[in-house]
């Protein structure tokens, strides 16, 4: 009988749904374990939440967080706008956290990290499920300068997260999603 290991579960739960290819090379391995609770819920790699359950902002830590490394940042991004087979205003942008601090994680809703505010799920009504995905990244330093976001619903459409990872620099170690549809179902 075959080890099933963390990254290959990942990477499986990933293909499955869809991210990897289509927003996530073939060739990723997860570096860090992204746990994230919406109150008393963990986000498990497909696991189904309604709108109410997503309307505040989540917890997260990452395991390792390597205290001397750089900085971390996390996103939460939909790819599926406005729906699963139609991803013309896709991904839209929900969250963009920066500057984590490895040994300080609690700092991920804290106001000085958040370079674009949470804005909870609201996928259209008949859409299907959605694809909430976030994504931590390592920051090549703690403190780094990032360029302003456009915070209104119209200009958090089309974003463009590997353009963004690239300019800056990011390294992609970790994922996970959930599922969400309008009305919860």
């Amino acid at each position: 009988m075959p080890l099933i290991t963390y990254d290959m579960n990942v990477r499986h739960s990933l293909k499955e749904a869809g991210i990897i290819p289509e927003l996530i090379s073939e060739d990723f391995y997860p570096q860090a374990f992204l746990v994230v609770k919406y109150g008393d819920e963990l986000v498990s790699l497909g696991n189904h939440f309604t709108t109410e359950q997503t309307a505040k902002a989540p917890e997260a830590v990452f395991l390792p967080a390597d205290e001397h490394a750089g900085g971390y940042t996390i996103l939460l991004i939909d790819p599926d706008v406005p729906s699963i087979s139609n991803h013309s205003l896709g991904p839209y942008n929900h969250w963009t956290v920066v500057n984590i601090p490895g040994g300080q994680q609690e700092k991920v809703n804290d106001p000085s990290t958040q370079l674009l505010d949470y804005r909870g799920p609201a996928p259209p009504p008949r859409s299907g499920d959605h694809r909430y995905t976030f994504l931590i990244y390592k920051q090549q330093n703690q403190h780094q300068s990032f360029e302003p976001l456009p915070s209104s619903g119209e200009d958090r459409r089309k974003f463009d997260f590997k353009h963004f990872a690239e300019t800056n620099h990011l390294e992609l170690i970790g994922v996970n999603f959930f599922y969400c549809a309008a009305g919860g179902a």
